[in-house]
């Protein structure tokens, strides 16, 4: 998975082949197989999340579909693979962006206050987001889905929230880190929504002129000082 860090003195003894990442079809299949032979009750739609959230690696997604099966007990729906991977329900996701792009604030902050509440993951769901962001851009261009938003909106709410990605992962204050991004990606800016600062109205009255300042008097002259008189010659003895 990371060709770059083996030397050049291995690689020149060795063939290479580099895999592509497997489709989410073949991912499904492959796991629907898992779950037969081991007995396992999945839902479609668990299954299907699963395999998107494997991103192609089949060995992510055969570990993922273990805990969930640890933790759905031979019984897997999408409630358990969302509470695994701690992300939320889709239509929860849909509504924080339409309140996004909508620039409604209040309402995408109480989103996230309900997510903070129910213990959710905001890096799961900072993704969960970009991936809705994603299908609406890509549907709005190809001429697909007309959409209620323009594709610079929906761009400029996916700039904000991918800048946050790396803040977030060291963040102390997670919360409050993703609370900046979807403030950002609303499109709130300092300032809007205030009154302008006024200044004091100006006189009408025209204004006066600056008075030349009076010139200073010379000090008087001082009177030169009298030389010193020179000593008096003093005789040589004989």
């Amino acid at each position: 998975t990371e060709p770059h860090k083996i030397p050049l003195t291995v690689l020149s003894r060795c063939q290479r082949f580099d895999f592509r990442r497997i489709g989410e079809a073949d991912i499904r299949a492959h796991l629907a197989h898992i779950a037969e032979l081991e007995g396992i009750d999945i839902d479609p739609a668990a299954l299907a999340l699963i395999a998107k959230k494997s991103e192609g690696g089949m060995r992510d997604a055969v570990n993922l579909l273990d805990q969930c099966n640890a933790y759905g007990e031979q019984k897997i729906d999408l409630p358990v693979v969302q509470a695994v991977l701690g992300c939320v329900d889709s239509a929860f996701t849909a509504a924080v962006v339409e309140h996004m792009l909508a620039g409604d604030l209040p309402a995408v902050l109480a989103a996230a206050a309900e997510l903070a509440a129910a213990g959710r993951d905001f890096r799961q769901f900072l993704y969960d987001l970009l991936d809705d962001l994603r299908e609406r851009l890509l549907a709005n261009l190809d001429g697909k889905q007309a959409g209620a938003f323009p594709p610079n909106r929906i761009l400029q709410a996916i700039q904000a929230l991918s800048e946050a990605d790396s803040r977030l992962r060291y963040s102390l204050q997670p919360r409050i880190t993703m609370e900046l991004a979807l403030i950002k990606a609303t499109g709130f800016a300092p300032g809007e929504g205030r009154p302008a600062v006024t200044t004091a109205p100006a006189s009408t009255s025209a204004p006066k002129q600056m008075q030349k300042p009076k010139a200073v008097p010379a000090p008087p002259a001082q009177a030169k000082p009298a030389p010193i008189p020179a000593p008096p010659a003093v005789d040589a003895l004989d």
